[in-house]
């Protein structure tokens, strides 16, 4: 839904009749001037939404979730100069109590090349899983990474840099868009 050419907002539901419970769920809001953004975004999906459908056995799902998924999102991007462009992004989960991930870029484009930092966190693992008992552990295990990209622009007919890899699991997604 637009209610300006500038604020977007896009959501969806997807209700189980068999379980008699909400599957699937996602809301995004998000403000837009031109190629400058900021969206705050939450996504749910059911811990038995996740095990039918991915055919998990209930030790490794126990591992890994309790209560399925339901994270809060908070992305934005920044061109602060004709050649340089910030961006940013966190989830938070809100049944673990604990950052997910976050990601902050820092890109600098000239007439014929460019080069970008980025620097991301990444929940990967609880630390104390236990499969035997079938339990996830208490103490969440980060991936850090620091990235360099670097190109040239200008060769096949192309005059842009490609956008920045987001390196998340979870990235941007625009609100009025159906396919993301």
């Amino acid at each position: 839904m637009n209610f300006n050419d500038s604020v977007f907002y896009r959501g969806g539901v997807q209700y189980d009749l068999d379980a008699s419970q909400v599957s699937i769920g996602n809301s995004a809001l998000e403000y837009r001037v031109n190629e400058d953004y900021i969206q705050v975004n939450y996504r749910y999906v059911s811990r038995e939404y996740i095990k039918s459908t991915l055919n998990y056995s209930e030790s490794y799902l126990q591992t890994n979730t309790r209560e399925g998924i339901s994270q809060v999102g908070l992305m934005g991007g920044y061109r602060f100069s004709p050649k340089w462009v910030v961006k940013g992004q966190y989830f938070y989960d809100t049944t673990e109590n604990v950052s997910m991930e976050w990601l902050a870029q820092i890109q600098y484009e000239s007439d014929c090349w460019y080069i970008g930092f980025d620097f991301s966190k990444q929940l990967r693992s609880w630390e104390g899983n236990s499969p035997e008992t079938g339990n996830i552990g208490n103490t969440p295990i980060f991936e850090q990474n620091v990235r360099v990209n670097f190109g040239i622009t200008g060769l096949g007919g192309s005059t842009a840099p490609p956008p920045s890899p987001t390196g998340s699991a979870l990235g941007y997604s625009r609100p009025f868009m159906l396919n993301n």
